[in-house]
């Protein structure tokens, strides 16, 4: 099964702005250990450059950083 998550921050175990962010990767990642599991930013505004170490903890996750819009 394929999912698109759909998000306005970057979630992660070691980049956390609100607990409910943290709560969403968790179930994000949960999802793709059996499923493609793409996560798209919306709203975004300004600089849309990802730090390599978000790329890399999504990516050890099956997680799939999609270009954000």
């Amino acid at each position: 099964m394929r999912i698109l998550s759909v998000g306005n921050v970057y979630s992660t175990e070691t980049k956390v702005e609100r607990a409910a962010n943290l709560v969403s990767f968790e179930i994000i990642k949960e999802l793709s250990s059996n499923n493609e599991v793409g996560f798209l930013k919306i709203n975004t505004s300004g600089n849309n450059e990802i730090e390599p170490a978000l790329i890399e903890e999504y990516r050890s996750n099956n997680i799939e950083l999609l270009e954000p819009v």
